[in-house]
């Protein structure tokens, strides 16, 4: 799906974007829609997105908790290639993100959105490259025994994100 504000569309109706959950583009369980205000265009409506409830920070917890037990269980070069397959596909809408960033945050292409648009992908190829780094340590504790750490993920977190670098932000 691609994300095109009604500045882009030059004046056509302003686009609705869903919400991504579990594969699928969703509007909100309440439906609900908020207008994306460009904050540089007084009164300018960039796009609606859905108004998302607590329900709907339940269904993406949901969606994520099934998915991350598979995530987790794939080799680490699995994992890399996704990632880098990510980083590829972001770097191929490298200044479309930019414009999008600057349009509705506000911030400068050229000083912010542009830089912000790059470390996003920066960051996906630094977490491909370290995907393989994470390892425990083995103890000697005896003749016996061996006491290992095994590192593990978390879980899933739902946040809300600031306006300020939300690309960045996103992708930590």
């Amino acid at each position: 799906m691609k994300h095109q504000t009604v500045l882009e569309l030059e004046g056509t109706d302003i686009p609705e974007w869903p919400m991504y959950v579990g594969g699928d583009w969703v509007a909100s369980e309440g439906g609900a829609w908020t207008d994306a205000v460009c904050p540089s265009r007084v009164g300018t409506v960039l796009a609606r997105v859905p108004s998302g409830t607590a329900a709907d920070v339940d269904a993406a917890v949901e969606a994520a908790r099934a998915a991350q037990s598979g995530w987790a269980a794939v080799h680490f070069t699995v994992r890399q290639r996704a990632l880098n397959k990510i980083a590829d596909a972001l770097e191929a809408e490298a200044e479309a993100l930019a414009v999008l960033t600057a349009q509705d945050t506000g911030n400068a292409l050229r000083t912010q959105a542009r830089p912000e648009s790059a470390t996003l992908v920066a960051l996906f190829r630094y977490f491909a490259g370290v995907a393989g780094e994470f390892k425990g340590t083995v103890l000697p504790a005896g003749d016996d025994q061996l006491q290992y750490t095994r590192i593990e993920p978390v879980g899933v977190v739902g946040a809300i994100l600031p306006w300020n670098s939300p690309l960045m932000i996103a992708a930590i």
